[in-house]
């Protein structure tokens, strides 16, 4: 999905694919880009007995882009 984006990104804007992404990590607080895993690690976690007690949550898994 990440790499539709920085191509309709990309597109749009007139950037080369480099910058699009560049512009991405610049906007992540952790500043990288989201790997696959890292979606895996957070429903690992919301499949174990760690989150038995969670209830309807909604889980960012964004690296910081959007933290309200």
């Amino acid at each position: 999905m990440q790499s539709r984006e920085v191509e309709w990104e990309r597109a749009c804007a007139a950037l080369p694919p480099e910058q699009v992404v560049a512009d991405y990590v610049a906007q992540t607080p952790l500043g990288r880009l989201e790997e696959p895993e890292d979606v895996a690690d957070v429903i690992v976690f919301l499949c174990s007995d760690a989150a038995r007690f969670m209830t309807g949550q909604g889980v960012n898994v964004t690296g910081g882009v959007y933290m309200t």
